[in-house]
């Protein structure tokens, strides 16, 4: 389990900033942006926003990985040099393109059915429904009792998905109901890895959706695949051990998140001179 706060192991960090070719993927919410309740807009942290955009200069791929909607992220990053990965890996925008993996685009309009099905069946107060086109979530993190909301919306989703065949997965305090294929922030960040022949990569989440994301740097790291790589926990208002037992080292907080991609930018190699 990664109890190790990131400032003991920059020379992890000033290795993995001297690599060739860097790739920086980031969740959003609750990593990049901190949690907010709905109907609250998230935003991304102002610190971040400059790290971002300054690392988009440098890198050859940055990415926000998110179980959002790839243009929902898009438009509250609002950074058009950044690559925009959504629903857990099962969309992304090229330019203004939305490209879906072709294995879900089937799962569209079982989805339209599924939700017509769940619509029947009334949710405990506070929670609501978040369609994706391929996918939804069920958040229920406003409710009185999460503990019992967690269990009642479980059974609801099993009891109307006989026809349509689902997956089941959990974050903290929200249900996500996707398609059952094999693609998922991990697999995302391993199509990102190959696409831009990198020999360094770090990923930063918070949430159990994010685990495969940690575990994919990590394997393509301990495998030779990549040079150098770090899967950092951000251990900030969902303390979930299963997430820091991914990952090589913690950060606190959205706040602890820019010190260390300040640290990691302010260690990237000097750009070159140029001669007069």
């Amino acid at each position: 389990m990664a109890d190790l706060h990131w400032t003991a192991a920059t020379d992890r960090l000033a290795a993995l900033a001297q690599t060739a070719r860097l790739g920086l993927f980031a969740d959003f919410d609750g990593t990049l942006s901190p949690l907010t309740p709905y109907p609250a807009i998230p935003d991304l942290s102002p610190r971040n926003r400059e790290l971002l955009i300054a690392f988009a200069a440098r890198l050859p791929i940055v990415s926000v990985i998110s179980g959002r909607g790839a243009a929902d992220v898009r438009d509250y990053v609002r950074l058009p040099t950044v690559r925009y990965v959504g629903n857990h890996g099962l969309e992304y925008l090229r330019g203004d393109d939305l490209v879906v993996v072709e294995a879900a685009k089937e799962w569209e309009a079982k989805l339209s059915g599924f939700l017509h099905d769940l619509e029947q069946f009334p949710v405990p107060p506070g929670a609501r429904y978040q369609p994706k086109r391929i996918t939804m979530s069920i958040m229920y993190r406003a409710t009185a009792n999460p503990v019992e909301a967690r269990q009642h919306i479980r059974a609801m989703l099993e009891r109307i998905n006989g026809p349509y065949g689902f997956s089941f997965s959990e974050g903290h305090t929200i249900w996500e109901v996707k398609p059952p294929i094999a693609f998922d922030k991990g697999t995302a960040i391993a199509a990102l890895i190959d696409e831009f022949t990198l020999d360094g990569a770090i990923f930063l989440g918070d949430d159990i959706t994010d685990i495969s994301g940690l575990e994919t740097v990590c394997r393509y790291r301990d495998t030779g695949h990549l040079r150098q790589g770090l899967a950092v926990a951000v251990n900030g208002e969902r303390d979930l051990p299963e997430v820091r037992a991914a990952a090589d080292v913690v950060a606190s907080s959205v706040t602890d998140v820019e010190a260390l991609l300040g640290w990691l930018y302010d260690h990237l190699p000097p750009l070159p001179t140029t001669q007069p």
